[in-house]
């Protein structure tokens, strides 16, 4: 085989393989679709991105197992994807993880599968979410859920359906069958 057949073959393997990870009947009623019509701009394993605002401020860091960057989507795909988010003083203030996700290019950032969200501030009345599924506005933090979630605090726990509330302002609103727990 010559070089250029090489290249097509792993091409068609590494196209087959991204379907298989993504495919319905592996995620097992996920949401996340991924069009393999055209092979990925480029892909990474153990990757490490820190994204920063016009004024220099850091904002976010996404470190994952593995990504798929899609440039004519604008979206990136991630396994394991471990984001931490930043306040002005250049704090991390949440600390965020999945087993899968994707980035569109206007900075939604959607979770999937074992959805946490570890508040990093010291004495916070709000220290954990838990969720199946999230998304995440990454530029002003807002947080969305349709999912059950489970929000954890130092003396209370409350579960509920649908989330709706802002991760800067460490508000969150549970809109549905709403139970609250304290110890």
């Amino acid at each position: 085989m010559s070089k250029r057949n090489i290249i097509y073959s792993l091409l068609i393997i590494l196209s087959v393989l991204i379907y298989y990870y993504f495919s319905p009947q592996n995620n097992k009623g996920n949401t996340i679709d991924l069009d393999i019509s055209k092979a990925p701009t480029y892909q990474s394993e153990a990757m490490l991105t820190t994204v920063y605002d016009p004024s220099g401020e850091i904002i976010y860091k996404i470190q994952a197992s593995q990504v798929a960057y899609f440039a004519e989507k604008g979206e990136s795909y991630f396994s394991m994807p471990d984001v931490m988010l930043y306040d002005r003083q250049k704090s991390a203030t949440w600390h965020l993880q999945a087993n899968r996700a994707y980035l569109t290019k206007d900075r939604m950032l959607s979770l999937d599968g074992g959805v946490q969200l570890i508040n990093l501030t010291p004495h916070s009345h709000l220290e954990r979410i838990e969720t199946k599924r999230a998304k995440i506005n990454l530029m002003n933090q807002e947080i969305t859920s349709p999912e059950t979630v489970t929000i954890k605090g130092p003396d209370f726990y409350s579960t509920g359906e649908k989330l709706n509330g802002n991760l800067k302002e460490k508000t969150a609103n549970l809109l549905q069958n709403v139970k609250t727990f304290y110890r």
